[in-house]
């Protein structure tokens, strides 16, 4: 995770290791340093056998006390009280260890830009199109959930983030986007403020007006979001360059190569956006992260597959390793925690990195995880074969007496969870060869309803049954009968003709966007369930 991090240290390193937060936290190492904070990796202990694994971010003993540094610290705490969205980086609390202050976050189990960003260059790689437009639509995603934030009176919070930045966005190898880290946010209220003259964030991915003193708002972050984009798609630093003057000097300038002088497989609707995001006006680009995002949808749902999050987590962990993926996914999940850290820091990054395959525009290659079942499944065929030739000479050993499970949901179509992991089947379903000795424990999603959790006794030699009756929490919705080109625009989404948006219950306005504007609003009302809408007609 490197949420802060600016030095990456190991757990040898002679450093005074934080007290345990009244009991309640017991730390297992380091995990980065920054300038002013620091991360460290706990475990999370309560009654009856609770346990969760989580990053502790500490102020350094250094800045304890730094009254104005402790109020931005606190800053940031209250406003991750408020960042309840999938792509931000959870919080957990607050907490106060005698005169120390500490957050107490999700462990991500991943890498951020940054270091991915210098993986791909030792190894002269490039990043698919697709796959940079996937990754900055989710940071864009969670960036315009901060920026609508308001307070417990509908207010607006005109929360900025102001540092969007490699270091700052996590892609984790379960093939999530997180953005992270911010301690350095502007928001109405914040009890921290700095002067207007002082810039916040780091050299190479500021905006022109972060430079001259201007007012920032949203539209710096968008900014920030185009750096990302385009450096993903490049391979180059924008704006970074090899001393702190002629960084800013590039950076206050706002210049921006066109993609095309450094591949050839960019669209001109990918290109388009970069360009849009990357104005040097404020204006002049997407006004909001929301517009942003709703840009690269598009182009993802129209001129490329979108790449799933297997797509992600294989590419992440195709820079990182196999082995570096095993263990921080093992940490995250609580598995062996102490000897998976201790492992996991004495890895280096010095090895060869994986080719990146190419995702190949709407047609892919056979993923790589298909090639390595059919080459497992080859070494277990020939397997096979020897074992059956030394039968003639020894006795097979008695097979173990297993069990089966059956699950039914109603409605059929969920998606089955065994002990937390996807088994790649939907109820219906009989799961045969499990091992009696435990519970069997499930977890049954289906879009559109609450998910269920449940355990399930097994006997040897038996089927065990469950019949689950789910709960709709959602409406999943499809459009039909749309102008040609046009879309919709409901509930904070935009959507295609023929596609299924999950909507919230109940009454909503959608609108239907043709070239750029609304050209109609209907009320609609969402039941629970699969529904078809015609929006033919003019305004209701």
């Amino acid at each position: 995770m490197g949420a802060i991090g600016e030095t990456r240290l190991e757990p040898t390193q002679t450093r005074q290791v934080p007290s345990e937060a009244s009991g309640r936290y017991r730390v297992v190492g380091p995990l980065s340093k920054g300038g002013m904070a620091e991360l460290w990796l706990a475990l999370q202990v309560g009654v009856q056998g609770f346990s969760r694994v989580v990053a502790l971010k500490r102020v350094l003993a250094s800045h304890q006390e730094d009254a104005a540094f402790l109020e931005m610290f606190l800053d940031e705490a209250r406003l991750a009280a408020r960042l309840d969205h999938p792509h931000i980086v959870r919080i957990y609390e607050l907490g106060q260890d005698g005169d120390s202050y500490f957050l107490a976050m999700e462990y991500l189990p991943g890498e951020d830009l940054r270091q991915l960003h210098d993986v791909i260059a030792a190894g002269n790689l490039r990043v698919p199109a697709e796959l940079a437009a996937h990754l900055v639509e989710r940071a864009a995603d969670a960036l315009h959930f901060a920026h609508e934030l308001t307070d417990e009176n509908g207010a607006p919070l005109n929360l900025v983030h102001r540092d969007v930045s490699p270091s700052n966005v996590i892609v984790t190898y379960d093939g999530q986007v997180k953005v992270v880290d911010f301690g350095i946010a502007k928001a109405r209220g914040n009890a921290f403020q700095t002067g207007a003259n002082v810039m916040k964030g780091k050299l190479g991915y500021l905006a022109p007006e972060q430079f001259t003193g201007a007012p920032v708002d949203r539209r710096t972050d968008v900014f920030g979001l185009g750096i990302l984009l385009w450096e993903l798609l490049t391979n180059t630093r924008l704006f970074v360059r090899d001393s702190a003057a002629a960084t800013m000097a590039a950076a206050s300038v706002g210049e921006v190569p066109p993609l095309s002088g450094f591949r050839e497989d960019v669209s001109p609707e990918l290109e388009a956006i970069v360009q849009h995001a990357l104005a040097h006006e404020p204006l002049q680009r997407f006004q909001t992260a929301g517009e942003m995002r709703d840009a690269l949808e598009h182009y993802l749902r129209t001129d490329v597959l979108p790449p799933t999050a297997r797509d992600v987590a294989e590419w992440v962990q195709s820079l990182g390793g196999t082995r570096r993926a095993e263990l921080k996914l093992a940490i995250a999940r609580g598995t062996n925690v102490a000897n998976s850290y201790q492992e996991l820091s004495r890895l280096r990054w010095d090895a060869a990195p994986a080719p990146v395959v190419s995702m190949g525009g709407r047609r892919r290659g056979r993923p790589v995880w298909q090639l390595v079942l059919f080459v497992l499944w080859g070494v277990g065929a020939l397997a096979l074969a020897a074992l059956a030739t030394m039968r003639s000479t020894r006795e097979p050993p008695e097979p173990p007496v297993l069990a089966s499970a059956q699950l039914v949901s109603e409605p059929p179509g969920a998606h089955v969870f065994v002990r937390g992991e996807p088994s790649g089947r939907v109820t219906p379903v009989t799961l045969n060869g499990l091992d009696p000795s435990a519970p069997l424990q499930f977890r049954l999603e289906k879009p559109g309803y609450t998910s269920v959790t449940g355990e399930l006794a097994l006997r040897e030699g038996e089927t065990a049954a469950r019949t689950v009756t789910l709960v709709a929490n959602q409406g999943l919705v499809r459009f039909t009968k749309l102008p040609r080109g046009a879309a919709v625009r409901v509930a904070g989404q935009v959507v295609l003709a023929d596609q299924e948006v999950l909507l919230p219950l109940g009454r909503q306005v959608a609108e239907v966007v043709q070239g750029g504007r609304v050209v109609s609003t209907h009320g609609i009302v969402v039941v629970p369930g699969p529904q078809d809408l015609s929006l033919g007609g003019g305004t209701r």
